[in-house]
This record gives structure tokens, sequence and C-alpha cells, in this order.
């Protein structure tokens, strides 16, 4: 079933329950205790098991940045123009515009702390606050919406879900490093599901012709 054959009510009901996590969620990390009951015990408990991890969460850490979504965005971008030409530029744009604009804005109102040295073992350089996660929303931003359109192109075949590994790869590789809390790298999915959502309803139902 195509996203646009969607009924209404059903259509509504993914970015609704995802837009009051997100709420709720955010509520919690900016009103409540920082950071929350059992994040520092759930990192220590994951840092303390994961040894054998350290190099591949580096590496992973590295791909998936914002620089990384920008690179994929781009490479993607020649897929979209050729097949939906000026339509294509409402997704991308939302795109870029969660990776580039809501996520560092995101980042400043809410103004939480990263982990420190004292909770956990920091492994990584980090130059911005630490609630949503960039990784974690650039990450399911762009893995999510390609498994989307693979799956519309194939719809039979499983092989487009393998992209979805990166978003729990992300998040591991974060936590392992101690860059980020579990809730930071929550909220990132959540707003990355957001823009998933808004990026495969802008999407058209089918090629666009070049008298379009």
């Amino acid at each position: 079933m195509r996203f646009a054959e969607l009924a209404p009510g059903r259509d509504l009901a993914l970015p609704a329950v995802l837009t009051a996590t997100l709420l709720a969620l955010t509520l919690l990390v900016a009103l409540g205790p920082d950071p929350l009951p059992g994040e520092v015990a759930s990192i220590r408990t994951l840092q303390s098991r994961s040894g054998w991890a350290r190099d591949s969460a580096d590496l992973i850490r590295r791909v998936t940045g914002t620089g990384g979504a920008i690179v994929a965005i781009a490479l993607v971008s020649p897929f979209l123009l050729s097949r939906y030409r000026w339509r294509a530029l409402t997704p991308l744009a939302i795109a870029l515009v969660t990776v580039l604009v809501i996520q560092p804005a995101f980042k400043e109102l809410i103004d939480r702390a990263r982990p420190a040295e004292t909770q956990v073992e920091v492994l990584a350089v980090w130059t911005s606050k630490a609630y949503p996660s960039g990784h974690a929303i650039g990450t399911t931003t762009v893995a999510a919406y390609l498994t989307w359109l693979c799956r519309r192109r194939w719809p039979h075949s499983w092989v487009p879900f393998i992209l979805l590994l990166l978003i729990p790869a992300t998040v591991l590789s974060s936590l392992v490093q101690g860059v980020h809390w579990p809730s930071d790298l929550l909220g990132g999915m959540l707003v990355g599901g957001l823009a998933v959502w808004l990026m495969a309803r802008t999407t058209p139902a089918g090629s666009v012709s070049s008298r379009s």
C-alpha cells in the first residue's frame, strides 16, 4: 500500500504518536533530573562489556554524523530529481532543514550537558549540546527514508531493511563512546522519524514525466 493511499485517521496516527512521545520525553529531559535515572548505570554497563567494539564505534560515529547525512542526501538527490523533477525538492528540503536547522536549534533550546568523565568514560570529542542526538537524527532520517523508497520500488524484498541497521549501530556507538545519554538518542530517533514521515508524505506516488 502506498503512503498516499492510507486512510486519513491511520495516516495521522504515526506522527501523532511520535510527536506526543517526543514532547513527553523533551519535557522530562528539560524539567527532570539530569541525567535521567538509570542512564549513567546503563552506559557504564555497556562500556564494561563492549571493549571489542570501541574501534567500530569510532568508525560508525565518523560516518553517521551530520556530514555523513548531508553526503547521503547529496547522493540520493540526482535520483529523486530525475524521477520526480521539482517535486523532489520538498522532501530534500525537509531532510536538510531537519539536519542543519532543527537539530542545532533544538540542542540550543534544551541546552543539555553531555556525559562527563566523572560519570562515564568519554571516548570521543563533541562540539555541541546533548539533546537530541544529531547522529541519531541524521541516521534515522536518511536510513529510514531510503528504506521506505526502496520498499516502495521493491515491495517484496527484505534487503532494504538492512539500511535500518545503521540506526541501532549509531545508537550503540554513541553509548559505547560515552558521548550521549540514552534519552538523547531516543529523542533524535523521534525527530528523525517525524522528518521521514513528512518526506514520505511529500514524495510523489509515481515518477513525473518530462512534460510535467
